[in-house]
């Protein structure tokens, strides 16, 4: 119960926590799926969208019955979107922004393939200040996502980022939004 309450204050407090791993299999699965076919499904500026497979499914229930149990600020939560993404060529980004998404929104990325491309997070800029007149003040303790197959990384969806640079084919992740 303490490592539950745990994630939840570091979540409520950071905005960002590294939750947990996904199994080597399921991520290898995936891998190999996408190293099969790199069908696209949409290309955007920062990313590839690539399609959805069984593979994506099972990580995805992995992380419904194993992980999110752990997080109560998700475990009641049903999954409002999926994608299955890889980063690509583009500059590195020089500004920090927020994602204009609603507040309570929640994001978990699952590391497939480590690399280039995943977006830096700015700790504690998601808390908004008391006086909306002012500028909410973004920390300077950026948290890198781990270079790690099958790391789960939960972050408040307000969280100020950074993009990173990607020279041809970076990291890719699957991303769920709670």
């Amino acid at each position: 119960m303490s490592e539950n309450f745990d994630l939840d204050k570091d979540l409520e407090v950071s905005g960002i926590v590294v939750a947990g791993h996904i199994g080597e299999k399921l991520v290898s699965d995936v891998q190999q799926e996408l190293e099969k076919k790199r069908d696209t499904i949409q290309q955007r500026s920062r990313q590839i969208q690539l399609h959805w497979n069984a593979e994506c499914d099972a990580v995805m229930f992995y992380f419904d019955i194993v992980i999110k149990p752990s997080i109560a600020i998700l475990e009641d939560r049903p999954c409002l979107n999926r994608w299955f993404v890889q980063y690509h060529d583009r500059p590195k980004g020089t500004s920090i922004y927020k994602p204009r998404v609603e507040k309570g929104t929640y994001n978990v990325l699952i590391v497939i393939e480590p690399g280039a491309g995943f977006p830096r997070f700015y700790e504690g800029s998601h808390v908004e200040s008391e006086n909306e007149m002012m500028v909410p003040a973004v920390s300077t303790y950026a948290v890198e996502v781990p270079q790690q197959k099958g790391a789960v990384v939960v972050f408040d969806a307000t969280l100020g980022r950074r993009d990173s640079a990607v020279e041809g084919i970076g990291a890719s992740c699957i991303m769920l939004v709670y």
